[in-house]
């Protein structure tokens, strides 16, 4: 039997990650959690099929940031963008590097899971 596809959270806000990661496991996928994105780039290992949902606004490395480190080190791992401030200017830039979808907060997490899977 195939491992489930990991999805990768990256939010500094617990009250977005948890609801994702109960949504997620609810669908038979494996959530892995972080609160930076300097966590994710220390944990991240690539171990099979894997999807990133990243939010845009985070201290320290922003998702945009870790958007281009993940391109320098040529990490591709399908991303899905969710942010609470959007604009066309950021929603344009993520989708230019690489992200499948972009999402605003609060959305629903049918979108999110749809995007996911």
């Amino acid at each position: 039997m195939a491992k489930p596809a990991i999805v990768h959270i990256v939010d500094d806000d617990a009250n977005t990650v948890k609801p994702i990661a109960m949504v997620v496991e609810m669908v038979g996928l494996k959530a892995e959690t972080y609160r930076s994105a300097e966590e994710f780039l220390n944990k991240y290992r690539r171990t099979g099929p894997a999807c990133l949902v990243l939010d845009v606004w985070m201290p320290e490395m922003s998702g945009v940031a870790l958007q281009q480190r993940l391109a320098e080190a040529e990490i591709g791992i399908p991303t899905v963008v969710i942010t609470a401030h959007a604009d066309v200017r950021l929603a344009v830039q993520t989708l230019r590097n690489g992200a499948l979808n972009f999402l605003e907060k609060p959305f629903r997490m049918q979108e999110l899971t749809d995007s996911i899977q």
